[in-house]
């Protein structure tokens, strides 16, 4: 199949005049004609794609279309400069010649030009390019799949009629074609955890492969985290399917080792990327991070952080004269939400130019396998038809499980054989759980599993449960159950901290911290109400497309862009 670059015309390859239509008016914009000589010499099949509204508003014909657009074909042509065909749009669907006031399928950002283009010239959509300076013309390609360049003449994508992420913004056309020839992608340098480790593998995961699409990524892994007694539960995933594969745009090297400072050096001295992505998560990681930085700074290298936890989870004078050390070598920051910002703001005092905010994605790879409620329950031996709750994660002191074990004591009492999961590595002393559940006569009510769950497993607590609580006292990110929760469309119930309101929608749904009555009449309602239940749930599955991660990595991308001009 063939490939193409779609050019829009007015604005991209000539002076937007408004309504241009007469030869006198037309003026090519600079370096167009050398961009489609250079266009020409190739492969790609050059199509111009454009709305001409002024003809179904009368202010011009057909015949002067055809007139100014021949005039401008045979230019181009005695310069040397193929364009293989035109297709145009004379509708619109507040035309004021009625023959033309049609709600068409051609109009952009319709994709109707884009596939008679595809169908007449064999044309493989997927890897063709559309150059356009409207938002509209980067919709047109985002609906149609292609690859997209919003370029700085023309509207210079100000005219704001749809919300878009371009793949690529440069100057003018000729910087788009050049982009095009060179097969040029933005190398970046990424510092993170992957599989085997936790950490934030599971977050670099799902960026690095959004990212890979689009961008060259040379990623520098951990060959040995931490020590193993600092990680509860272990350093190691060692599920089968908690994996990751190199493709041809993301290279991975294993080798930075706790105890050799020589491996943080050499991360910083080896990075390939002029930008070098960092995940923050643990000050436990300071001395090296700390190393590679000044390396990093030697070299000239902007460096991006994306700060997963703002403060530590169990934060301490110490953990925050350690992050603002940190906080001074990072040229951008990524939060993942308002509050982040904020608290990024007044804790730290980094200037509001200096971060960005990206949301968490959703974790959808824990559903590699589908799996009904029904099958979930039969695995883990739950009964078929009564209400569940399920508290996810490690089981540390901030996260109120005490507040969730006595909010679900009221629970009980309106739902008596509801059934309350609590499911992760215990990093506190469990005794005082256990004596709340024995005070409030749980122990039916009530079942635990708390060591670390294995990927594979993940899906069978998460499909099993009706509602997934999030009662955290103090939150400085976004939740790694709670997006997991909305990959598998939860209903979900937080506390007003961090990042947790952002995963849901009804406000009702978000709870004051330590709320112990607030929350367990939350649950009942819930649990009570299916119809509510599936509204929350619902909300939970729009939310997913919100926080989808090729929209992250298309934010992502233009981060990059702009901290590279």
């Amino acid at each position: 199949m063939n490939k193409a670059v779609f050019l829009d015309r007015d604005g991209v390859i000539c002076k937007d005049t408004n309504y241009l239509h007469k030869i006198q008016n037309f003026e090519f914009i600079d370096k167009t004609i050398d961009a489609l000589k250079l266009l020409s010499k190739t492969d790609y099949k050059i199509i111009i794609v454009t709305n001409q509204a002024g003809i179904a508003h009368g202010f011009y014909t057909e015949e002067d279309f055809f007139k100014l657009n021949n005039w401008m074909l045979n230019k181009l042509k005695s310069k040397g400069i193929r364009i293989d065909k035109v297709y145009y749009c004379p509708h619109h669907p507040d035309a004021k010649v009625a023959k033309y006031k049609i709600n068409c399928n051609c109009r952009k950002p319709k994709t109707g030009m884009l596939k008679k283009a595809a169908k007449e010239f064999n044309i493989n959509v997927k890897n063709s390019f559309l150059v356009g300076d409207k938002t509209s013309d980067i919709k047109t390609g985002e609906n149609a799949g292609c690859k997209t360049i919003l370029i700085k003449t023309g509207y210079a994508g100000k005219d704001k009629q749809y919300k878009i992420t371009p793949g690529f913004t440069v100057k003018n056309l000729y910087e788009a074609v050049k982009l095009i020839l060179n097969g040029k992608k933005i190398k970046i340098s990424m510092i993170g955890t992957l599989p085997p480790f936790k950490g934030v593998s599971d977050y670099c995961i799902e960026l690095s492969q959004g990212l890979s699409k689009h961008v060259e990524i040379d990623f520098i892994s951990f060959k040995k985290l931490y020590p193993e007694f600092l990680y509860p539960g272990g350093t190691k995933d060692t599920d089968k399917n908690f994996k990751i594969e190199e493709n041809k745009n993301l290279k991975i090297r294993s080798f930075i080792t706790y105890y050799n400072p020589f491996t943080w050096a050499w991360a910083g001295l080896s990075a390939k990327g002029k930008i070098v992505h960092v995940q923050w998560w643990t000050s436990v990681l300071a001395p090296i991070y700390l190393i590679i930085f000044l390396f990093l700074k030697l070299k000239r290298r902007k460096i991006v952080l994306t700060v997963h936890n703002v403060l530590g989870h169990e934060t301490n004078f110490i953990d925050r004269s350690i992050a603002k050390l940190i906080f001074g070598f990072p040229d951008i920051f990524i939060l993942h939400s308002d509050n982040n910002i904020r608290q990024m703001g007044e804790i730290f005092h980094i200037s509001q130019n200096k971060m960005v905010k990206i949301s968490h994605g959703i974790y959808e790879f824990y559903k590699n396998r589908e799996i009904s409620k029904t099958e979930a329950r039969k695995r883990l031996k739950i009964k078929p038809n009564i209400p569940v709750v399920l508290s996810f994660g490690n089981i540390r002191e901030y996260k109120g499980t005490d507040v969730l074990i006595k909010a679900f004591a009221i629970v009980k009492k309106e739902l008596p054989d509801a059934l309350l999961l609590i499911i992760g590595k215990c990093w506190v002393n469990w005794g005082k759980y256990k004596r709340l559940i024995e005070k409030y006569n749980l122990e039916k009510n009530i079942r635990t599993f708390l060591e670390y769950v294995p990927m594979s497993d993940v899906k069978l607590y998460f499909e099993s449960c009706d509602l997934v609580a999030l009662p955290y006292r103090e939150f400085g990110a976004q939740s790694g159950p709670g997006n997991i929760a909305l990959a598998f469309h939860k209903p979900l119930v937080v506390t007003n901290v961090g990042a947790l309101p952002d995963l849901v929608k009804d406000k009702e749904c978000v709870l004051e911290v330590n709320g112990i009555k607030g929350m367990a009449r939350q649950m009942i309602k819930i649990l009570k109400d299916k119809k509510l239940a599936k509204e929350l749930s619902q909300d939970s599955k729009e939310l997913c497309s919100d926080f989808s991660w090729d929209g992250i990595a298309k934010k992502t991308i233009k981060l990059y862009e702009r901290i590279l001009k």
